[in-house]
């Protein structure tokens, strides 16, 4: 783990410490919990993100103890824009309908963390952009560098704390932490540059806009399909049985959410051209080892190379 990849563990200990301390003590406890808990949900965002890094770090490593420094930034563009392909379509979902699996997972009182899951979402986005830079940095043995940014992201997360949570409360603390990530992706970026040119592919701003798109989509239509989630629970049978029944079958409704923010942001991906030759190479050889049959390949890869620009 890189210094900076344990940024998250700092700055969530450091949102639960200043919480406590700034709000009033009757209601600190339960909010810390509700923070905690959206946090935990957020969180999960980082998984396939984190699956890439692992698969991906070993070439970044290679390649930067041959001083194949070209390979090195067209690995860290692949990492970077397969991490936003995979993340928005889950985040979309997690931002509109975080009210909903908040409480699903852990009951109608933590609802109230609906907002500070959403901003904590799109905060653990901009890491899944970051993460490549983190891991380049980090094969570099940039140790030095990496404290500097930590303290200085860690500091300006501190002074938002100090304000907004007497302000805003929670929700505030997650506002201070998104500001933080903001802080790390704006000083990755220019010290990316710096050290080894690195700059963010044209692409990545595309996939970024189709993930908008989707996003607005998304919310035009929640308020219908939050209508028709509410007739789940009817399906139920029985008090006991029935809590289980309705928490399995919203987790499968949020299921075809994802399916549906997933179709959404291909098609809009497609359209903007958001692809690259490597891309389709890649999810070529991915598809091949999960061993899908060879007419479905073929037709994904069709479908996938009109996003090729």
């Amino acid at each position: 783990m890189t210094v900076l990849g344990s940024f998250w563990v700092l700055i969530a200990s450091l949102d639960k410490l200043l919480l406590g301390y700034l709000l009033p003590s009757d209601t600190a406890a339960e909010l810390i919990a509700i923070y905690s808990m959206a946090g935990n949900l957020a969180f999960v965002l980082t998984t396939l993100p984190s699956s890439l890094d692992v698969a991906f770090f070993p070439i970044i490593s290679r390649g930067i103890g041959k001083n194949e420094m070209d390979n090195v930034r067209s690995v860290a563009a692949t990492v970077q824009r397969w991490a936003l392909l995979v993340t928005i379509p889950v985040a979309i979902v997690m931002m509109l309908f975080a009210a909903e699996i908040l409480d699903v997972f852990y009951g109608g009182v933590y609802r109230a963390g609906a907002m500070v899951m959403a901003v904590l979402v799109l905060a653990f986005l901009i890491k899944a952009v970051v993460s490549t830079l983190l891991l380049t940095l980090a094969a570099m043995r940039r140790v030095m560098l990496e404290l500097k940014i930590a303290a200085a992201v860690a500091l300006i997360n501190v002074i938002l704390n100090i304000f907004l949570i007497p302000l805003y409360g929670m929700e505030g603390a997650a506002i201070a932490t998104l500001a933080g990530f903001v802080a790390l992706l704006l000083l990755l970026a220019y010290y990316s540059k710096k050290i080894f040119e690195f700059r963010f592919p044209p692409e990545a701003y595309k996939i970024a806009l189709a993930g908008i798109i989707a996003f607005l989509v998304v919310l035009l239509l929640k308020q219908p399909l939050s209508s028709a989630a509410d007739l789940l629970p009817s399906l139920s049978f029985g008090e006991e049985l029935g809590a289980y029944t309705s928490k399995i079958m919203y987790m499968a409704y949020v299921g075809l959410l994802m399916c549906l923010s997933l179709a959404l942001f291909v098609a809009a991906s497609i359209s903007l051209k958001c692809l690259h030759p490597e891309d389709i190479a890649l999810m070529r050889k991915i598809m091949s080892r999960a061993g899908l049959p060879p007419r479905i390949i073929g037709f994904a890869m069709r479908i996938a190379s009109l996003g090729v620009a």
